[in-house]
């Protein structure tokens, strides 16, 4: 079954990485719904928020290559809230940290 799943990344601010990781879902034949950069922390890291619908054992494979990219740090998935309205932001979560020590 075909799931909203919002795959996270925390990778370092260089020319190329996410035309590198949105790559991955071209191979993967998967839509990216919605797609966020924030801006770099102090440490050089931008976190990324990727919206994406799949099968999930894809969307864990698409996230374990994505954390082998030489330049992400951190990359982890979760589904997507089932509830949302126009006004709904999606809030970086507490399990992922927002910054590598």
């Amino acid at each position: 079954m075909t799931t909203d799943y919002l795959v996270y990344a925390r990778a370092r601010h260089r020319p190329g990485v996410l035309a590198r990781m949105t790559g991955m879902f071209y191979r993967r034949a998967l839509n990216i719904r919605s797609l966020s950069v924030g801006q770099e922390g102090g440490d050089g890291l931008v976190p990324i928020l990727v919206r994406v619908a799949g099968e999930p054992a894809e969307i864990e494979r698409l996230t374990l290559s994505i954390q082998n990219l030489v330049d992400v740090v951190h990359a982890s998935f979760e589904p997507f809230p089932l509830t949302e309205s126009p006004d709904t932001r999606y809030e970086w979560p507490e399990s992922v940290p927002r910054r590598m020590s």
